[in-house]
Order: C-alpha cells, then structure tokens, then sequence
C-alpha cells in the first residue's frame, strides 16, 4: 500500500509504523523486567528476617556525666514529691548520649523521683543505665514507662526482645517488676501479667529473653498512660503483637517498698533493652512497588 502513495507521505507513514513498533517490543519488555522484580518484592515482604528495631545497650552509651532523661516540660532535675505526666515528646539527655530516642513518665505516690542516664563511674553494675530512683518512699511506688518509637512492625518466629536490670537496693521489702507495653497509633496495650521480677545487687543482673512462642503466648488489656501511668488491668484487649502491627515498644517499670519506712535511693537500673522484629509487610511491599514505579517513569523519561 505504501509504494503507491506519495514518496514524502510514504516515508512519514513508515516512520511512524516503525516508532509504533519500537514502543510496541520496549513496552514488553519492560514488562517483563518488572514483573518478575515486583514478584521478588512480594516474596521478600512475606519472608523478611527480624532485624533490631529495638538497641540500647548501656555498654553501648557512655556519657560524661549523669543526665537527667527530660520530659517536655524541659526539667532538668527531679524533686521530691514530683511526677512527670506521659509525654509523647522525646526524653532529651544531654551530650554523649547516643541510644534510641525514649518518650514516657513517671509518677510517684510519696516521696521523690528521679530518671537519669547514669554515669558509669557512679555505676558499680556498669555502663550508663536508665536509672529510676526513690527517696523517702515509705509504702510509696514508683511507676516509670518508657516506649520507643519504631517503624510499623511485627513479630515473626526469628523475633526475639532482651531485658537486662538490677535493682540498686538489697532491702527484701523493696520490689520491682516490668510489663511490656506496645503502642498502636496513640493506643496503649500492657502485658497483662508481668514478664520481670527484677533481682537485687546481691543477687545479680536480671536478664530475660523472649522468643515468639513466649510474645505469642502474651495477654494484653488496654492500657491508658494518659490517665494514669499505673497499670490497672480488668480491660481485656484482642491486640497480639504477633499479628497486629504496632509503632512503639517499650517497658512499664513499677518499683514498690512496703516495708513501712523509709528507704532512700532504692531504684531499677535498666542495662539493655533490645528488640528484633520486622516491618510491617504491607509497608515493605509498598516500599518495592513505589520503587519499581519511580523506574518506569524513568525509563520511560
């Protein structure tokens, strides 16, 4: 058909045909670089290996001297008889710190309270712990959280979360325990049964890990630190941390004294806290796909 048209037309038309060919095998083509890269995506998504979500480690810390984690409010030093309310904003060490950026509070019934980055001079249990104190707390408690924020995450078999703590007070009237506690959103979940008991000086380190069968095997009630930092229970709650993903992680430390005096500077010091888990499949998966979409508009550029 085309020998018998116009030489110019002629050529015009067989330019065309030939691009419209070259579009043609170029598109296929790279179909069939993407699809099997998008397959791949997938896959890594569902299989994805725990990676830490989750380090501080006082080994890991040192500071030049103590400092007092702040809370929003700015306060450097903690007094007797103060609390500090829940926060979402990031406790503020000062200089030299270099672990997970922390958010949280505390409350004391009686007495005083304090949170600090430990020095490791003033340590005998070395490092530089988290280190929350009581002074003058006869039959008081002392209720500290602690959560870091995370990339929407979730547990899978190969997760794993390490606790290390001791308490600075071999006094048997003084006790300690911790809760894990996740966040979802500005939703609050506790453990419902506590997962530490926390050894004192003469007993050495307390040092827990829990694999998935044990984060699986976990209850939950909802838990509301802006109403009270206190675990209160009795709220049942369906979240599984093993299933339901979740963007912040954390310890709820309660120390207690019931001994009916008072006992001065008893406190927990926290040595490690670690946390393997793996983002969110969804999230991954979208991560690939946006990755793979930015390259075709590139090579189509």
């Amino acid at each position: 058909m085309i020998r018998h048209l116009h030489p110019r037309v002629a050529g015009n038309l067989a330019l065309v045909m030939h691009t419209h060919k070259e579009n043609i095998v170029e598109r296929i083509l790279h179909t069939a670089c993407i699809a099997p890269a998008l397959i791949a995506v997938t896959l890594f998504a569902s299989s994805a290996d725990a990676v830490v979500v989750v380090d501080y480690d006082a080994a890991d810390n040192p500071v030049t001297s103590t400092q007092p984690l702040r809370l929003a409010d700015g306060t450097t030093s903690f007094t007797s008889g103060s609390s500090r309310a829940f926060s979402t904003n990031a406790m503020q060490p000062g200089s030299g710190y270099t672990g997970p950026a922390f958010h949280g509070g505390f409350a004391i019934a009686t007495g005083g309270a304090s949170m600090d980055l430990a020095q490791v001079a003033n340590n005998s249990n070395g490092g530089d712990p988290i280190q929350f104190s009581m002074s003058n707390n006869a039959n008081s408690s002392l209720n500290a959280l602690v959560l870091a924020d995370v990339t929407s995450s979730v547990f899978d078999s190969s997760s794993t979360i390490v606790l290390r703590a001791i308490r600075n007070d071999s006094q048997g009237t003084f006790s300690a325990t911790i809760r894990l506690v996740f966040g979802v959103g500005s939703t609050y979940y506790a453990s419902s049964t506590t997962v530490m008991t926390v050894n004192a000086n003469n007993a050495g380190m307390s040092t827990l890990t829990l694999n998935f069968a044990q984060l699986d095997a976990l209850t939950f009630d909802a838990y509301s630190p802006g109403t009270s930092l206190a675990y209160v229970g009795g709220s049942p709650a369906s979240f599984d941390p093993t299933v339901d993903a979740w963007n912040s992680i954390g310890v709820l430390i309660r120390n207690a004294n019931s001994g009916g005096s008072s006992r001065n500077n008893t406190g927990v010091e926290l040595h490690q806290f670690t946390v393997d888990a793996i983002p969110e499949p969804a999230s991954l998966a979208l991560l690939g796909l946006g990755g793979l979409l930015m390259l075709g508009r590139g090579r189509r550029v």
